[in-house]
């Protein structure tokens, strides 16, 4: 998959992606570490998470969930390992899907790392995501953050 914000070569790691926003930089961390903003932004559909939760702190931990109409739940959660206000965000990613019988399926645990550069009264976002165990998760997740980002502009700018 090509992706407007992809930077790095496709199925080799990391997966990097880079975009601008007409936005601060406080107002873009602010979208990464608010629950209410991250409910509008975050995930590939029309929607967001059906809930989320976050703990910014280091150790602290992050929850996305998602419910879809077959009744699997996805979740997608992490530990926040550094933490730099306005500057740089790092935190562990795991995804778990819940089937309907309960069985559960659990990916790695890649490793996020967010940067936030201000440039003249906009903001330069750099997104690097490591270890992703497959060429097909890796797919889902440039859709997902590509998608992801379009929509956080839109709530920023």
């Amino acid at each position: 998959m090509n992706h407007p914000f992809l930077k790095s070569i496709p199925k080799q790691d990391p997966l990097i992606m880079e975009t601008e926003f007409d936005a601060s930089p406080e107002r873009v961390f602010k979208a990464w570490t608010s629950v209410e903003d991250i409910l509008q932004w975050f995930g590939s559909g029309d929607g967001g998470p059906d809930r989320a939760s976050v703990d910014l702190r280091v150790d602290g931990k992050w929850q996305f969930v998602f419910v879809d109409k077959d009744g699997h739940s996805d979740y997608l959660s992490g530990q926040y390992l550094n933490i730099e206000p306005n500057k740089l965000l790092e935190f562990s990613w795991a995804h778990t899907r819940v089937m309907a019988d309960g069985s559960e399926q659990i990916t790695p645990k890649p490793k996020v790392t967010i940067t936030f550069e201000p440039r003249e009264n906009r903001c330069f976002l750099r997104l690097v995501h490591k270890s992703i165990s497959t060429d097909s998760a890796r797919e889902n997740i440039i859709g997902g953050w590509g998608a992801s980002l379009i929509k956080m502009k839109g709530l920023v700018e």
